[in-house]
């Protein structure tokens, strides 16, 4: 240290006083982690539910592998995009829809999704062409038909699997 600044910590100056200081203080309140407080509640704790069933685990083995297997066609996703898909792709979707033979209690909402799919494909068709302005309306028709098939055949499933869960619960 030089003699000046010896001569101004020596007089009681502040900052060489406490600078020193307030800066060890920082540092070891920085490092100390808050430690939580547990207080005391006068409601009373929630009592834990079960976890949710799957509903998939409540049907019979056939419907699951059925749901299974159209799963990826009947995802909101999938039913979004339909629309956008090129025909090529709709009429092979039609035709592997067509080898699957549904459990008896997914027989309606199976001939909704194939519906479905069969008035897409040939709705896009229609529009591939170059046609009038009055088929073109019905083209467009046939897909907004299919698209509601569609989501015909998730509502149907949907009240299915509930049924099915209702049941479970009695």
């Amino acid at each position: 240290m030089s003699l000046k600044k010896r001569e101004r910590c020596a007089r009681g100056n502040l900052a060489c006083d406490w600078l020193p200081l307030a800066l060890l203080a920082a540092v070891v309140i920085a490092g100390c982690a808050a430690q939580p407080t547990v207080t005391p509640t006068p409601l009373p704790s929630p009592t834990p539910t079960p976890a949710p069933t799957e509903p998939l685990s409540l049907v019979n083995s056939e419907v699951r592998v059925y749901l299974l297997m159209v799963r990826p066609v009947t995802t909101d996703l999938a039913i979004l995009n339909a629309r956008g898909q090129p025909v090529s792709v709709l009429e092979a979707l039609v035709e592997e829809l067509d080898l699957i033979d549904p459990p008896p209690e997914m027989a309606e909402a199976h001939r909704l999704l194939k519906e479905g799919y069969q008035l897409l494909a040939e709705g896009t068709a229609m529009l591939g062409t170059k046609v009038s302005p009055h088929l073109r309306s019905e083209a467009i028709f046939m897909q907004d038909w299919g698209v509601r098939q569609l989501w015909e055949h998730r509502r149907l499933v949907a009240e299915y699997l509930a049924r099915a869960e209702q049941e479970q619960g009695r």
